[in-house]
């Protein structure tokens, strides 16, 4: 179940693409209850699917004894018009009979691919925003963007703007993001999101503060690869920077991965990993390969031990680090960095750790 955009075109427009997913919504009252048998891993009900072909979905129950409510199911196939079968049970024991979830929920998979244009006022090039409300509550979404060129954006805001509590898993690719422009933010909205991974994001030019990446609410994975920010003139933009959702809260990335990315920092400042946006961010565990920098004002820059980042130490790990001498400690902050097979790329030196009381 899902939709494809293809092929957009657009020019100097006042709003964005929006990309949205539907749901279906499967009742399970009325008449006799579904049932499920755990031997076989089929629920049924007499009629409930017809018309569907639900095989690969994702779906949330509500109610019936035993049956588990606190996580998504996927279908493995569906038999027929009144028979779909899991790859798991869906209870903890037994064989209910008495499934009258007043609803299950179906999620979509959103492609939009191909797409081109400008804007001439201030929005973003594509807002990805659902909020299931009402009986959709619980509704997830996968999403792919691939092959998106924005020709001119505006400052402040992105080309690809991430929102809502229906995403499940993000897949963004082949993105050329214009000067004076974001490449893509994660917005505070997003909750609950398994995984997100931003490839071939790439921005030659940036002469003012649009950082190429804004991830201000942390997925449960993140893999930045093959993605380019190039900056000049008096720009402060980093390739990624971290926010927390509130003022004072701790937004915790568990998992951080990333290779063959680059960041040559032409501008007045810029980091690499900034991971003190507007709050306080901690990666549980980062690896970097084949990470190349020139002319950074740091390559990490972590959170200091205080309030509720207090001894919230970050673990990065970078093999295969391509850097340029630069006058600046290429690490501040609370982390355990740890950098192999490292190639200084011209002459002159760097200080590795800031001081600072909590290096």
């Amino acid at each position: 179940v899902g939709c494809t955009i293809k092929r957009i075109r657009f020019d100097r427009c006042s709003e964005p693409v929006r990309a949205f997913g539907n749901t279906i919504t499967i009742a399970l009252t009325g008449g006799a209850p579904g049932t499920f048998n755990a031997t076989t891993r089929r629920l049924t009900k007499t009629g409930a699917f017809a018309g569907l072909n639900l095989g690969g979905s994702r779906v949330i129950f509500t109610g019936g004894t035993n049956v588990i409510t606190s996580r998504e199911f996927e279908v493995a196939r569906q038999i027929d018009d009144n028979t779909i079968e899991f790859h798991e049970s869906i209870t903890t024991s037994g064989n209910p009979t008495d499934v009258t979830a007043t609803t299950v929920y179906v999620g979509v998979q959103v492609r939009v691919v191909d797409a081109e244009g400008s804007l001439k006022s201030a929005c973003n090039g594509i807002s990805v925003i659902d909020d299931p409300v009402g009986p959709l509550v619980g509704c997830r979404h996968d999403l792919t963007i691939d092959r998106f060129r924005l020709t001119r954006g505006n400052a402040g805001y992105y080309a690809v703007v991430l929102g809502g509590t229906g995403l499940r898993r993000a897949l963004i690719s082949n993105v050329s993001v214009p000067n004076g422009t974001g490449g893509v933010k994660i917005s505070e909205s997003v909750t609950g999101i398994e995984e997100v991974r931003l490839k071939h994001i790439t921005k030659l030019e940036e002469t003012a503060a649009q950082h190429l990446f804004l991830l201000a609410s942390p997925p449960s994975v993140l893999d930045i690869s093959d993605c380019t920010l190039v900056t000049s003139g008096t720009s402060t933009a980093s390739f990624c920077i971290t926010d927390s959702v509130g003022t004072g809260t701790l937004s915790v990335f568990p998992r951080v991965y990333g290779g063959n990315n680059t960041f040559v920092m032409g501008g007045t400042s810029g980091y690499f990993l900034n991971l003190g946006g507007t709050g306080y961010s901690q990666i549980e565990y980062g690896h970097f390969t084949n990470t190349h920098v020139s002319g950074i004002t740091g390559l990490v820059a972590a959170i200091a031990s205080t309030g509720t980042a207090a001894n919230k130490r970050s673990r990065i790990t970078f093999d295969g680090l391509s850097i340029q001498a630069t006058a600046a400690n290429i690490l501040s902050g609370q982390c355990d960095l740890k950098v192999t097979n490292w190639l200084l790329t011209s002459s002159g030196a760097f200080g590795w750790v800031a001081n600072s009381t909590n290096p």
